[in-house]
């Protein structure tokens, strides 16, 4: 059974949602490799919250944090409609 390519779907959504359509090859090149590299980052924490001895409590404020980071980021980034279309 084929294994469902949940990032590569992502990553597409992503593209879309975000990189300007003008952007050069490079450009869209060096944006995949942040967004994969930020996908094993977020891996390599979930891991962590996992393996060590953390409350589910704990986890759940890690996590809380990670997301308010990454909406905190996403408004800062789009907040004066500087996304070139």
């Amino acid at each position: 059974m084929p294994q469902p390519q949940l990032l590569m779907d992502a990553w597409r959504d992503f593209r879309a949602a975000v990189v300007p359509r003008n952007a050069s090859p490079l450009q869209v090149e060096v944006v995949r490799q942040a967004f994969f590299g930020g996908a094993l980052v977020l891996l390599k924490i979930v891991e962590r919250l996992h393996f060590d001895d953390v409350t589910p409590a704990e986890r759940e404020a890690v996590m809380r944090g990670v997301a308010d980071e990454a909406t905190a980021f996403i408004h800062e980034q789009f907040s004066d409609g500087r996304r070139e279309s």
